[in-house]
């Protein structure tokens, strides 16, 4: 990716902020579940408290998940990739 999508820090931090093109989140690590990768990196979906995110790229993914796994991700600029979120009826 040529700028960068994420940022993350050494050490745990208890939520992450996720920039979206008409708001803000701030996400809990511990109402993340159902995290899954496709097999070739390239979509990245979870469940949130905001609904059900999905975010696809051309370019591998395997850095933010393991990012996810890690719960060392300070930042997911959504803009910056194919970010939605899916809100539950």
């Amino acid at each position: 990716m040529e700028s960068k999508a994420f940022y993350c820090i050494k050490g745990h931090l208890p939520k992450f902020e996720l920039k979206l093109e008409t708001e803000n989140l701030l996400l809990a690590w511990e109402t993340l579940s159902n995290i899954r990768a496709g097999a070739d990196y390239l979509s990245i979906r979870f469940e949130c408290e905001f609904g059900h995110a999905q975010i696809t790229s051309s370019e591998s993914l395997a850095e933010l998940f393991e990012a996810l796994q890690m719960e060392n991700l300070r930042m997911l600029d959504g803009r910056k990739l194919n970010c939605k979120i899916i809100s539950p009826e």
